[in-house]
């Protein structure tokens, strides 16, 4: 029988909206309503996200 630890750090398993949101307001100071707008980029991959948001500076904005 083997053993191990599961890792889900992705949001697959807990709920870590509440985390993000705490983390965004706390980094940016900015009122829930701004972070709620990002809400539909939770999950997907950061270049996804970025071509959505900044089409033009996606790949600049993952170089930094």
């Amino acid at each position: 029988m083997r053993a191990g630890v599961l890792l889900d750090l992705d949001g697959t398993l807990p709920d870590t909206v509440p985390l993000i949101m705490a983390s965004f307001r706390a980094a940016r100071g900015a009122d829930l309503d701004v972070a709620r707008g990002l809400l539909p980029f939770f999950g997907e991959p950061l270049r996804a996200s970025l071509a959505r948001l900044a089409p033009a500076r996606a790949e600049e904005c993952v170089a930094r």
